[in-house]
């Protein structure tokens, strides 16, 4: 996962990041001030999910829903 070409991201259940990789640190520090620490916050601080339009989506995975198509 460390080499990988995408940006990839464990949250908790309650939507805080655990881990990401090196790709989804270069994405995620495009949208924040420099030198943010990223890890330990939620990912709703850091994405408007709401304003996208996929709250929804998101609030299932965190619940553990399964999304498919």
């Amino acid at each position: 996962m460390t080499n990988a070409p995408v940006g990839i991201s464990y949250l908790d259940r309650q939507g805080k990041i655990l881990y990401i990789n090196p790709m989804m640190d270069d994405i995620l520090s495009m949208v924040l001030p420099e030198g943010s620490e990223i890890r330990g916050k939620r990912i709703e601080d850091i994405v408007p999910f709401t304003e996208a339009g996929v709250d929804h989506i998101v609030n299932s995975l965190l619940a553990g829903d399964i999304i498919e198509g």
